[in-house]
């Protein structure tokens, strides 16, 4: 059997719709006194890092996470298959550009936490990590944008051995998500 486009396949075709990204007003906006973690991913372009990232958005339970319509990864094949499927349990918004999702999260009360190893970051293992924070994550090469660290009210990092500069960002995201989730566990119902 040949496969259509030429992609690997184990004998099976199927043909999905395109996934509706959420409104992320209406998820910042939720009735309540809720905790919330929304992701925002800036300039991460490997599918293989968003899929990890949307993989570990369903297992701690995130609100969003939000992809931009540019400059980052969008939801293909690779980044389904990355995230084991877990993509199309994801909740992700795709705005215009990550500024306005970031002001909208800030009018709804969140808190904006920047992943950024540099001056100024406060060690993400005694962080305490606000009730509604929404994550910025920077892509390996060049990190949380200016523009980004400028709006963001606090920058944390994961403390690492001096000789590591960095970590994969899929891995640091499931460090910081449950660093979040460890202060503001799931409801009773939820395991």
């Amino acid at each position: 059997m040949s496969s259509p486009g030429g992609g690997v396949h184990q004998g099976v075709l199927v043909r999905l719709r395109a996934l509706e990204p959420i409104d992320l007003r209406a998820v910042a906006n939720r009735p309540g006194d809720h905790s919330s973690l929304v992701l925002l991913l800036d300039g991460i372009t490997d599918p293989q890092n968003v899929g990890a990232v949307l993989r570990t958005a369903v297992a701690v339970g995130v609100d969003a996470v939000v992809m931009p319509r540019r400059r980052g990864a969008l939801l293909t094949p690779g980044v389904h298959r990355a995230s084991a499927g877990m993509s199309f349990l994801a909740p992700v918004a795709a705005p215009q550009n990550l500024a306005q999702a970031v002001a909208s999260l800030k009018e709804a009360g969140y808190w904006v936490v920047a992943a950024d190893a540099g001056e100024g970051s406060e060690s993400a293992t005694a962080f305490d990590w606000p009730k509604k924070t929404a994550l910025v994550l920077g892509s390996e090469g060049e990190g949380v944008s200016h523009l980004l660290l400028r709006e963001s009210d606090f920058r944390v990092a994961l403390p690492m051995d001096p000789r590591i500069e960095s970590l994969n960002v899929g891995v640091a995201c499931g460090a910081l998500c449950y660093l979040w989730r460890r202060q503001w566990p799931f409801a009773d119902s939820v395991r």
